[in-house]
């Protein structure tokens, strides 16, 4: 009888332990999380202070990982929307004349082929700038949509190029153009795992760097940042960075 009634003590004894041990616990869990959310919000200030929807545009070629980024920054901003610029051309696409259609049925790089006069040292822009121009009212509809209706969002693609697109207009936060300098690298990333059905001559490939290197250029001229995406870590803090600057001004 002893025996039992000393098993019960302790087990009951040990229950309480349980409890209050799974008490400290999670308040220690809900400290941390608080203390957490609290540094998130700090960090962040300036946006969540700010009426305007955080909208966000990632522009640069094939490989330089504008859509591996921007699922990292809907991931650590909580965007409400994502949207990459080549869905926006499939879609109009299927609505355009078949003439006009004809232009967007390739790749960016690609789309100066299918121009009527293709020649010249800047075709694979002008290929570009074609495509997008087509693409223009579509992109600039998400924007205003997205501005209108105060819904976060980071827009990425092959079509944001800058001098097309005024971010002050559109009532863009951050547009920024991403960088690969080792070519190596860019080329290898336009083959990767989000372009994994492609099979690329080293045309194309060529074409890629043209319109990279293009890209660059253009996004020094208007005054762009230049963002050199090489890991994927320090380009968030990067972006985040610019994202805190520009809610301050």
């Amino acid at each position: 009888m002893e025996i039992f009634t000393v098993l019960v003590e302790t087990s009951i004894l040990t229950s309480i332990i349980n409890r209050t041990n799974l008490q400290q616990y999670l308040n220690s869990t809900y400290n941390k999380v608080s203390d957490t959310r609290k540094r998130i919000l700090k960090e962040n200030f300036t946006m969540e202070s700010s009426n305007s929807p955080l909208i966000i545009l990632l522009g640069g070629s094939s490989g330089t990982g504008k859509t591996t980024l921007a699922n990292a920054l809907v991931q650590e901003f909580g965007l409400a929307h994502h949207l990459s610029t080549g869905f926006v051309r499939e879609a109009i696409s299927a609505v355009l004349p078949t003439q006009e259609s004809k232009l967007l049925s390739g790749f960016t790089f690609d789309a100066w082929k299918l121009m009527p006069e293709p020649d010249g040292d800047d075709r694979v822009l002008n290929g570009a700038i074609a495509q997008t121009q087509l693409l223009k009212p579509a992109i600039e509809a998400c924007i205003s949509r997205s501005v209108r209706e105060g819904a976060s969002l980071v827009m990425e693609g092959t079509h944001l190029l800058p001098g097309i697109f005024d971010p002050k207009i559109l009532g863009v936060s951050i547009f920024c153009i991403l960088d690969v300098p080792d070519r190596s690298v860019l080329i290898k990333r336009s083959m990767g795992p989000t372009h994994k059905s492609r099979n690329l001559d080293e045309n194309q490939l060529d074409s890629i760097i043209q319109l990279q290197e293009a890209y660059v250029r253009l996004g020094e001229e208007y005054g762009l940042p230049i963002i050199v995406n090489t890991d994927l870590e320090q380009t968030v803090d990067q972006v985040k960075g610019l994202i805190n600057l520009k809610f301050r001004n």
